[in-house]
């Protein structure tokens, strides 16, 4: 079709052809980076930033209470902004970590470093 067309986008257009398919994501996501751990606007609440990937479908996020030993991480939670995350009710005086990673078509990126924060 293309030697047909000669170069001519309309002709190719209006052939009933497909054109080429949308680039897509052909692999999983990079690690998200520069996760920040930040006070939220009330005592108790803790904020997550990050920075954005393109391509990306959402992100997963979970936290704990940093404590020895090790506490189990919460649910994942999920959400489409990087900016932002408010993570509630938290215990005023005691150091939470959180952590993120990125979800796209082919799955899952592997988690970032931990942020932490002493939540006020």
């Amino acid at each position: 079709m293309n030697g047909i067309a000669d170069g001519h986008l309309s002709t190719l257009l209006s052939s009933g052809f497909p054109t080429n398919a949308p680039a897509v994501a052909s692999t999983v996501p990079f690690v998200v980076d520069n996760v920040k751990a930040t006070d939220g606007r009330q005592s108790g609440q803790m904020r997550v930033d990050f920075n954005a990937q393109s391509k990306v479908r959402m992100y997963e996020y979970s936290y704990r209470k940093v404590q020895v030993p090790e506490a189990p991480w919460s649910d994942r939670l999920t959400t489409s902004s990087s900016r932002n995350n408010i993570i509630a009710p938290l215990e005023p005086g005691q150091y939470y970590e959180v952590r993120v990673r990125a979800v796209n078509t082919k799955g899952a990126g592997d988690w970032s470093q931990t942020a932490t924060l002493l939540v006020r």
